[in-house]
């Protein structure tokens, strides 16, 4: 693929976690991923538990920096640019006491969007 044209792009991606179990101290979750994805792909992060699929949405999102590597989306770092993430234990993360609207509506609120009812009726 011609990364020019990429609107993510992973280069050399490596991330590895403390590990005193190992020989050299660490657990490498990724190491050399690259990876370039076309403005408008849809694309899926598939496979077993604890290969590393959270760890790379995590250095997507910017929450993560790497140990070695880059992460551009749109040319950028990922701290430089706006991005959703839901975590996985989403449930955690919601307000029981609210309706389901109540809980999408809550970060518009905060944010002072004006019509947030009007705009999610």
């Amino acid at each position: 693929m011609n990364t020019e044209s990429a609107y993510i792009e992973i280069a050399d991606l490596a991330v590895w976690y403390p590990d005193r179990d190992s020989s050299d101290g660490r657990l490498n979750v990724l190491d050399g991923l690259s990876l370039s994805i076309p403005q408008g792909a849809f694309t899926s992060v598939i496979g077993p538990n604890g290969c590393g699929k959270t760890t790379l949405l995590l250095c997507l999102a910017g929450l993560l920096p790497p140990n070695r590597g880059s992460v551009r989306i749109a040319g950028a770092s990922p701290g430089d640019t706006l991005c959703g993430y839901v975590f996985q234990n989403y449930r955690d993360s919601l307000f029981p006491w609210l309706t389901v609207l109540d809980n999408i509506s809550f970060p518009l609120t905060v944010q002072r969007v004006s019509g947030v009812n009007a705009i999610l009726s």
